[in-house]
């Protein structure tokens, strides 16, 4: 009987890890994933064409982003303005957020493999990988409009197109996943100045850029 708890237990640990796992790969395209994903001893991994790994990955980032902009709109227009107004203080507290939500996976992960601990857990995972999808799109965008005003002028909603491309051109390019992690720390930093109410009064950087 124990043994089945404990099975049970290391179960609801590897659903919750691999839910994990795709869910935040939504938020700087797909492509990856599915080559992370762990297979049992005698399979082999299906080969998922680059073209296929490339679309999902587009479209879900950019999918994301749309409910972002379109449910969330003041929440996420005012996280856009915290990053805008000082892109390194954004930057700097993201990268120390984004650690802290590996930090508390990794801590979460080893409490679901005490018995009957893997369902209270599951409300923490769906937390965890909600902030951390929301809070990176919000870096996707602001990229993305970086990148575009740098040739014209864009709002966020551009923004969200060229950044998701960038995401995703970054998952299949060598050393991709360092720009990827500073993408992603610079949403979640502008998500957490918004929290602890940062004024948009004085940028680091001419309006517009971001």
């Amino acid at each position: 009987m124990l043994a089945r708890v404990w099975d049970g237990g290391r179960s609801m640990q590897r659903a919750g890890i691999r839910s994990t796992l795709v869910a935040l790969g939504l938020s700087v395209g797909t492509s990856g994933v599915g080559a992370a994903q762990p297979m049992p001893v005698g399979r082999t991994a299906p080969v998922v064409p680059l073209e296929t790994r490339i679309a999902v990955g587009l479209a879900a980032t950019v999918f994301v982003g749309i409910c972002m902009l379109a449910l969330f709109q003041t929440y996420t227009h005012e996280s856009l303005d915290a990053i805008r107004a000082n892109v390194p203080v954004s930057l700097a507290i993201g990268i120390a957020v984004q650690l802290a939500f590996v930090t508390l996976a990794f801590a979460v992960g080893f409490v679901s493999v005490i018995p009957l601990m893997g369902l209270l857990t599951i409300p923490v995972w769906i937390a965890l990988v909600v902030f951390y999808v929301a809070w990176g799109i919000l870096g996707v965008i602001s990229v993305g409009r970086f990148v575009l005003n740098r040739f014209t002028s864009g709002g966020p909603w551009l923004g969200l197109l060229v950044g998701a491309v960038l995401v995703v051109a970054f998952q299949i390019i060598p050393f991709g996943v360092v720009p990827l992690f500073l993408i992603v720390s610079l949403g979640m930093g502008g998500a957490a100045r918004r929290h602890m109410g940062a004024s948009t009064s004085e940028r680091s950087v001419p309006s517009g850029r971001f």
